[in-house]
């Protein structure tokens, strides 16, 4: 038996031999240009189409010849299937990136309520956009969108200067700080929470209160009390963020501003880490030496951008209250 170029060639069939240098040149053409989408898929693709296109050219029975273009066909229906898997993956993750690029200008200007809905507008449109045009509509729209958007980051930026410096101003001084701890105390808390309100920075009022505070200072005094107070608030400070800020609210109560983008939940793990931390103070009576664990009671409380301070103030003072009222 002879091969089919074989007998092509003995039959000086020209159309054939046309055909078969055709049929042989598409297959070549399909593995050379192949997506490179995956380098060794992409390897194998092309090690597959030219083994059945050496075996098509050497293929000596018409029954081999089509079982031949079946395997072809499988190969490419194949590869194409992949190439199309490839594509729809990548147009999600980069959608996914766009949500995620979205989200974050969303909490950054959370204030504009309509360029919000504008930009989540966009990202389902951008989600379900597959013409060329579409998107590009889409681009223009979304650059008019971010254009508001920076306009009202600049617009908080400036008021956020604006509030520092009324804040600065000599006629403003709120005190001095706690005589005990050295921290900043309640007045310089609310100012705090103020300019964060004002200048749309996305923070939490976390406060600490001590529980077991006031039943030392009955049994050993007020010294000792100061001594915990201090000690905690060191405590507090060292597992604090380097950005958080610590002050000295009422009494045993201490209170933690963090600014943090995460959810709620997010921040309430890590003010539980905090919390869970444990703290002993030794203290001294007649010629014993006692250890006390520091036992803690926490929350956290969400400051909204452009909140009121006597609402966060309250929040605090009643966390505070409902501890006192469990002693």
């Amino acid at each position: 038996m002879i091969s089919f170029r074989r007998l092509i060639d003995l039959e000086k069939d020209d159309l054939a031999a046309s055909l078969l240098r055709v049929i042989l040149l598409f297959l070549e053409a399909s593995a050379l240009h192949a997506i490179d989408y995956d380098s060794e898929e992409q390897s194998t693709y092309q090690r597959e189409i030219r083994e059945i296109r050496d075996k098509f050219e050497h293929a000596v029975a018409q029954h081999d010849i089509l079982i031949l273009a079946g395997e072809a066909n499988q190969s490419i229906q194949a590869y194409n299937r992949g190439v199309e898997k490839f594509i729809r993956s990548l147009s999600a993750e980069k959608q996914a990136i766009v949500n995620l690029m979205g989200e974050a200008l969303l909490r950054v200007c959370s204030s504009s309520e309509r360029a919000g809905e504008n930009l989540r507008r966009i990202e389902k449109q951008l989600e379900k956009a597959v013409h060329l045009e579409d998107i590009r509509s889409l681009k223009s729209k979304l650059s008019e969108c971010l254009d508001v958007l920076c306009r009202e980051a600049e617009r908080q930026e400036a008021q956020a200067r604006e509030v520092k410096s009324q804040l600065a101003e000599p006629g403003n001084a709120i005190g001095p700080a706690d005589h005990v701890t050295g921290l900043p105390g309640l007045r310089h808390a609310e100012r705090y929470v103020r300019e964060l309100a004002h200048a749309g920075t996305h923070a939490y009022a976390a406060p600490f209160f001590l529980k077991s505070l006031q039943v030392i200072n009955r049994r050993f005094g007020y010294t000792t009390g100061d001594q915990i107070l201090l000690r905690y608030s060191q405590h507090l400070t060292h597992h604090l963020g380097d950005k958080d800020r610590l002050f000295r609210w009422r009494g045993p109560c201490f209170v933690a501003i963090l600014e943090r983008f995460q959810e709620p939940d997010v921040v309430r793990s890590e003010v539980l880490h905090i919390a869970s931390l444990g703290l002993e103070h030794s203290v001294e009576s007649g010629d014993r030496s006692m250890l006390f664990k520091i036992s803690t009671a926490w929350d956290l409380i969400p400051i909204p951008v452009g909140s009121g301070v006597a609402e966060i103030s309250r929040k605090i003072d009643a966390f505070a209250a409902e501890q006192t009222g469990a002693l």
